[in-house]
């Protein structure tokens, strides 16, 4: 009891208030690729075509990724990019590697005119999504691991109720404490009443960030990234790779704001494409200022989007 009502020194507090502090951003490695990715600008669309010759033709683009490039990763795990058609505004359809951020934003601009959408009938709000005959966000065979949210939350006490659930809903996770209908029968007022709120986002300052590098002789997979989470990183990289969690080895870098936002970094994982594109050579995926600032954080590539600053 003797911490109670004293002050704390903070670990991590000189390193930061003397500038010092490495964050992920801060790292360059020999021969570095950069990544940038181009998302939908769409809730649903088919993705009709993806024309990679003018931005490979784009000076530094070393590459251009899409879902069928990463389709060894597919089982078992949720797509890192859009598998031909797009389920949200923002979700990853293609990434740009590039020896350098300059490249790999001029080969993003290159990219765009080369994407052809089809947009298609979208849910846009709970009610939509529940109502019969809704257009499914995900076609039957397609649903997300049963306790991809609960694990990245440690959850540990959630009873699933998974017979007969709609089709446009991801799961159903019921908890219970005490007896809820004695409380209302008893209770001298009773509100009923349905809430909406808009879509949040954590606000987070530095950008989802992630730097990796496989060892050319070990073939060890190093990843320095902005999580809250290093085990679960470790644990999803290795399970996407068919690695041995002993050859992932995490790096958790300094945090600049997160709030419950860097579990897992969920645009299309730096690991994942370092050790399934480009073999022994490190990559960056990070997000500019300049691309933070017009909206394309990882606010949009993770399901939710703030107001553009």
């Amino acid at each position: 009891m003797a911490a109670v009502g004293s002050r704390t020194r903070r670990a991590d507090g000189q390193a930061k208030v003397t500038g010092t502090a490495r964050y992920t951003g801060d790292i360059r490695l020999p021969g570095m690729l950069h990544a940038r990715l181009l998302l939908s600008p769409y809730p649903s669309s088919r993705i009709v075509g993806v024309d990679r010759e003018q931005a490979l033709a784009t000076p530094g683009v070393v590459a251009v990724v899409t879902n069928g490039d990463l389709a060894r990763l597919r089982e078992g795990m949720q797509d890192l990019l859009a598998d031909g058609v797009t389920r949200y505004a923002g979700e990853p359809v293609a990434v740009v590697v590039a020896e350098s951020e300059a490249s790999a934003a001029d080969g993003l601009d290159a990219l765009r005119g080369g994407v052809r959408f089809e947009p298609l009938p979208a849910v846009l709000t709970v009610g939509e999504a529940l109502a019969d005959g809704a257009p499914l966000v995900r076609g039957v065979g397609e649903e997300l691991p049963e306790n991809e949210e609960a694990e990245a939350h440690a959850a540990v006490a959630a009873e699933k109720a998974r017979a007969g659930r709609p089709g446009n809903t991801a799961n159903r996770v019921a908890f219970s404490r005490g007896d809820i209908d004695e409380a209302l029968r008893t209770a001298e007022v009773v509100v009923r009443r349905s809430y909406t709120t808009p879509r949040i986002h954590q606000g987070y300052i530095e950008p989802q960030s992630n730097v990796a590098a496989v060892d050319p002789v070990t073939g060890e997979l190093t990843i320095y990234t902005s999580t809250q989470g290093h085990f679960y990183v470790r644990a999803e990289t290795a399970k996407a790779l068919a690695m041995p969690q002993q050859k992932v080895r995490v790096v958790p870098m300094a945090v600049g704001g997160a709030f419950g936002g860097k579990i897992l970094n969920f645009q299309a994982g730096s690991g994942e494409r370092c050790g399934s594109t480009r073999g022994v050579r490190p990559e960056l995926l990070s997000r500019s200022p300049r691309c933070c600032s017009q909206g394309t954080t990882g606010s949009r590539a993770s399901r939710s989007r703030p107001p553009r600053s």
